[in-house]
């Protein structure tokens, strides 16, 4: 549906100066701005959106939204809040949406998930997703203001804090919603895993009584879960034997980044495989599976289709190492589960192995107490733990190896080059933060 500022502002009771023009989707960002769009001068924490419209201007936007009245040549929409203004847009577009909506979360995994969900539904139909990380207060509504006449969207939501869930899967309304998992994740405004797997849990109440819900089966959670999904279709996946989609075996070829894997479906055994390495993988591609069962596609076209999947760039890439040898670019983010997912790829290969680590953030009073457990998880599984960050300092007291606290990463990459490594595996990983990305950016050809 092609509206314009006229429109808009009526929809949103706001007012429009100027004369009206087709919409063209909204910036919040003059950096990113496209030429032709709509910039919203959102006010944050740290900056307000209405200091940047001369650079809007200059970047090309067709019109501009403000809270207050404003001196641009521009046609301009006055609202009394911006915020406001984006969510009555966003609930406008999500209402008059005609396709089935897949909405997920979870603490590790999710935007896998939802980029092989994507993928798959995607070989043949028209096909919306939540773009990078566009799953807070503020993603989610810009995410939504680009449904439009797909066939399939697939949402992603995440939360930092308690009744987050709720208020945005009541916004998305999906068809069907899935929970990759529940681990120690965000605790600063979580407090627990118990209340992670509470909020993720609180996407089932978004359903409203229809449709399907996808469980992760292995998950000490997945009673509550279940129990919550009363009236439900539930399609669960994982090792279990109860398994709606079971996993029968894994195989997996580090140097060939591939794993190999079966399935099994009511009575029907099937073989699959994924252009990636990491177990956990697995699971991520199974629940992206579930939830095209969820939808009632063909699961024979839908495991097919999964072979020729791409995965996200950071996230176990695998790449020649400068100095000969593999570097595993998994920098993207960090949690406790996900750096132990990390060690678990590399145990039985036979080469000399190196965890670089920058610190896992956002885990609340016990941080020091997770990066210990990492430790230990690591200890007679790794060869060389080097770190950066204070957090890791404890925890290295009790790794048996070769570990390191570096206070810069110029230092740690100078100690590295003295390591005498031959055809290594060496891995970098940390809160997105850290910037981790840029130690592994070094250490690649």
């Amino acid at each position: 549906m092609t509206l314009n500022l006229h429109q808009i502002a009526e929809l949103t009771g706001s007012e429009l100066h100027g004369n009206t023009l087709n919409f063209q989707g909204i910036s919040i960002d003059t950096r990113t701005l496209k030429p032709g769009e709509t910039f919203l001068c959102l006010k944050g924490e740290h900056l307000d959106g209405h200091d940047f419209i001369k650079q809007a201007e200059d970047a090309g936007a067709s019109s501009i939204v403000s809270s207050s009245k404003i001196k641009t040549k521009l046609p301009y929409i006055l609202t009394e809040d911006t915020f406001v203004f984006l969510n009555r847009l966003a609930d406008f577009k999500r209402d008059n949406y005609l396709g089935k909506i897949i909405c997920l979360t979870g603490s590790n995994g999710k935007t896998t998930t939802k980029d092989l969900t994507a993928q798959i539904l995607g070989k043949d139909k028209a096909i919306h997703k939540t773009l990078g990380n566009k799953n807070n207060q503020i993603g989610l509504p810009l995410t939504l203001l680009e449904l439009n006449q797909q066939d399939f969207s697939v949402i992603e939501i995440g939360t930092n804090s308690m009744g987050e869930i709720s208020y945005l899967s009541e916004k998305v309304k999906p068809h069907v919603a899935l929970i990759t998992n529940a681990h120690n994740s965000h605790l600063e405004g979580l407090v627990d895993v118990d209340s992670v797997a509470k909020e993720k849990g609180d996407i089932i109440d978004s359903l409203n009584g229809e449709g399907s819900i996808v469980l992760p089966s292995d998950s000490p959670y997945f009673k509550y879960w279940k129990d919550r999904s009363r009236g439900l279709r539930i399609i669960s996946f994982g090792k279990s034997d109860s398994s709606t989609l079971r996993v029968t075996y894994v195989s997996q070829e580090v140097k060939n980044n591939k794993i190999l894997f079966g399935i099994k479906i009511g009575n029907l055994d099937l073989d699959c495989s994924l252009n990636t390495i990491g177990e956990h993988n697995v699971l991520n591609a199974i629940a992206a599976l579930g939830a095209c069962y969820a939808l009632d596609m063909d699961i024979n076209k839908c495991i097919k289709d999964l072979q020729n999947c791409t995965f996200p760039d950071r996230r176990l890439s695998l790449k020649d190492y400068v100095n000969g040898g593999t570097l595993i670019d998994d920098s993207y983010n960090s949690n406790p589960e996900s750096m132990k997912n990390l060690v678990r790829l590399v145990t039985n290969e036979k080469r000399k192995k190196v965890l670089i680590a920058g610190e896992m953030l956002e885990l609340g009073n016990n941080a020091e107490e997770f990066h210990k457990e990492v430790c230990l998880f690591a200890s007679e599984k790794i060869d060389y733990f080097l770190c950066i960050g204070e957090m890791w300092r404890k925890g290295l007291e009790y790794y048996s190896g070769n570990g390191g606290i570096f206070r810069s990463k110029e230092d740690l990459l100078k100690h590295l080059n003295k390591i005498p490594l031959e055809d290594p595996i060496i891995m970098v990983k940390g809160s997105r933060s850290t910037k981790m990305n840029e130690i592994a950016d070094k250490l690649t050809k």
